[in-house]
């Protein structure tokens, strides 16, 4: 290790107290080099000659110097591990995060169409229920029908049609000619002499009760 040329990214190299002793067994010339060739190498790795004393406490220096550098260079290693560590760690997290928020909208938007789809079905359930609950009937055909027995009857037989219209989930396309085929079958035509207009059925009343035997000639 002491045989190659040896620096560090550090930008410091620490001094120890106990070096106070080797220093001072150097003069001032001496201790000026030293300082100086501990720079160096701490810097760029360079071991500058020395006279034979200088050397000596060089020597004890700069292996301090470089424990300390390759301490410093593993600490920074593992640091960057556990930054890359801990870097994955947390996109692995937001990324889950993420995935948690898209199933989670996937999820809603799902259960909003399941919840449209119910809607839509009830809906149609529903008008499908309105349609089996209406005879169609067109406002003469009901006339007709009034004219041939009471409304009664007639409403009688418009919920036998409802019934079987819910019954069967069909409908009666042609009520009209169902009831009057059931008035016929029944026997509830009834008789009437008068119009079924309403205005000329009120003149045919009024000359019914009239006696026409007691006025004069």
């Amino acid at each position: 290790m002491s045989e190659k040329n040896y620096r560090t990214e550090n930008k410091s190299f620490m001094v120890y107290k106990d070096w106070e002793e080797i220093v001072a067994m150097l003069d001032d010339k001496q201790a000026g080099a030293l300082f100086k060739a501990l720079f160096a190498f701490a810097k760029e790795g360079s071991e500058p000659e020395l006279d034979k004393m200088t050397a000596m406490a060089f020597t004890i220096m700069k292996n301090s110097i470089e424990r300390d550098g390759i301490k410093w260079e593993d600490t920074c290693k593992a640091r960057a591990i556990s930054g890359r560590k801990g870097g994955l760690a947390k996109a692995g997290k937001a990324k889950q995060e993420q995935a948690n928020v898209a199933d989670t909208e996937k999820e809603n938007e799902n259960e909003k169409e399941n919840e449209n789809e119910n809607e839509k079905d009830t809906e149609k359930e529903t008008e499908k229920e309105e349609d089996f609950t209406k005879v169609y009937l067109s406002k003469k055909e009901l006339s007709d029908l009034v004219g041939l027995a009471d409304r009664l009857t007639i409403d009688s037989y418009i919920c036998k049609i409802k019934d079987w219209q819910m019954k069967n989930r069909k409908l009666n396309t042609k009520p009209y000619i169902s009831i009057k085929k059931w008035l016929s079958e029944d026997g509830a035509v009834r008789e009437y002499k008068y119009s079924r207009d309403p205005v000329i059925e009120e003149f045919e009343r009024y000359a019914d009760s009239i006696d026409f035997s007691t006025l004069s000639t």
